[in-house]
């Protein structure tokens, strides 16, 4: 007999993270499916779990997420109560895209579109993880479904993993796993919209394993409501010859902790990756990304911004590894912080760590406010203050975007960020 969801949701005052964690997995036990997750993979993952614990300050990977809300959320999900306080909230359609809905992290065939790289099926991705994707463990553990796709050919997806609110607070653990084939071409939307609730939790876990020769654009678009709070984990393989494009569109919740792998196996692999980060108020948004050169003459390049406004707090850290195998490597990092004014704080992390000599490697992070020269300039040409202050925001943030080689998504990324930097300027140029 399983306990009482409302009871088991609410874990006694003073609760260790291990007690709540086992608390947890008793709880959602019967409500887990093998078919989502092996039971095997499930077991070690809570192993895993229990061993890591929760991060600490002083760990370098998590020195700047804000992680006090972990101390009193439920980690693990309940059984519907059927008493969902609003209906879901869902993004306009993208043309041409096959979208998947995932309400409170399980399938929604009523919102989802047929599509035939949907293979539930098919065998499970379960990545090995380390410390840095910790919270992967907890998807692993308490997944109740999952969108698993395999792709072959050319394909356009949009995956809307999103959030309302239940009677009672849980946790929601969605899982999306993408395998593509010899050769095949997506071009990938993640969405993340909505909010459990500000005494909830959302924990999503995401595996990308590209093929030889295969090619894939992937955009992460993070637009959660205000109150929400977001653990993220993404897990990137990539084989001989493919192309990955990444690019991270990071401008809702409260707080926000991703964490991204990108591993670069086969000889000649490509990861292309351009992120924007904005946020006001108090909230936190902290991105570490890793990327391994494994193979012979992989390259990457990342071009990432951040702009905080307010009391906002946002961190870029990124570290490259490039092992002694991988002869003939390239990789380049641009990482760049604006700050709205002094109450903000932007930290920037650039890492390098190479154990070959035949590389090519570059590296670069600067933070600071507008430049008064630019500013003075547009103000000087007529523009109110408000306008020359946007235009140069917008121009600070475009150097990432640009980087998005489909138009459609480059178009749509540049009105959400219109809008979320309030520049009705640059929306009635995109109009």
């Amino acid at each position: 007999m399983s306990a009482n969801p409302e009871t088991a949701s609410s874990p006694p005052p003073g609760a260790s993270y291990e007690q709540r964690l086992r608390n947890a997995i008793m709880t959602a036990a019967p409500l887990l499916d093998s078919r989502t997750v092996p039971l095997s993979a499930r077991s070690a993952a809570l192993d895993h779990a229990l061993a890591a614990g929760l991060p600490h300050r002083r760990d370098d990977l998590w020195r700047y997420a804000d992680l006090r809300f972990l101390d009193t959320v439920p980690l693990g999900p309940v059984a519907r109560t059927g008493t969902a306080t609003q209906s879901p909230g869902l993004p306009a359609r993208l043309a041409g895209f096959t979208r998947l809905v995932m309400l409170n992290g399980r399938m929604s065939p009523d919102l989802s579109d047929p599509c035939p790289a949907l293979a539930r099926e098919s065998t499970p991705l379960v990545p090995a993880r380390t410390r840095h994707e910790r919270f992967g463990w907890l998807n692993d553990a308490f997944a109740m479904d999952v969108a698993r796709l395999v792709v072959e050919g050319s394909a356009l997806i949009e995956v809307v993993f999103v959030s309302t609110p239940e009677a009672i607070p849980q946790a929601a653990h969605p899982r999306l796993e993408v395998s593509l084939r010899d050769n095949a071409d997506l071009v990938l939307v993640e969405r993340h919209t909505g909010s459990l609730g500000a005494e909830s939790l959302i924990n999503t876990a995401v595996q990308v394993h590209g093929a030889a020769g295969s090619r894939c654009q992937h955009l992460r678009w993070q637009s959660l409501a205000p109150e929400a709070q977001l653990l993220d984990t993404l897990q990137v393989a990539i084989d001989r010859d493919a192309r990955y494009s990444l690019a991270l569109l990071q401008l809702g919740s409260r707080s926000t902790r991703s964490s991204v792998r990108v591993s670069l196996y086969g000889r000649g692999a490509q990861a292309t990756i351009c992120g924007v980060s904005v946020a006001d108020a108090r909230r936190t948004i902290d991105t570490s990304l890793l990327v391994d050169h494994i193979g012979v003459d992989t390259t990457s390049s990342q071009v990432l911004r951040a702009l905080a406004r307010d009391r906002a707090h946002l961190a870029w850290r990124s570290r490259v590894e490039v092992t002694s195998a991988a002869r003939g490597s390239g990789c380049d990092q641009s990482l760049k912080g604006l700050l709205d004014n002094v109450g903000a704080e932007i930290d920037l992390r650039p890492q390098l760590e190479i154990h070959t000599d035949a590389v090519r490697a570059s590296h670069g992070a600067t933070t600071g406010a507008l430049d008064q020269n630019m500013l003075f300039y547009l103000l000087s040409r007529g523009l109110d203050a408000d306008t020359a202050r946007g235009l140069l925001e917008w121009a600070f943030c475009e150097d990432a975007v640009r980087h998005i080689d489909q138009p459609l998504l480059r178009r749509e990324v540049e009105l959400a960020l219109a809008d979320c930097l309030g520049n009705r300027v640059a929306r009635e140029a995109l109009q």
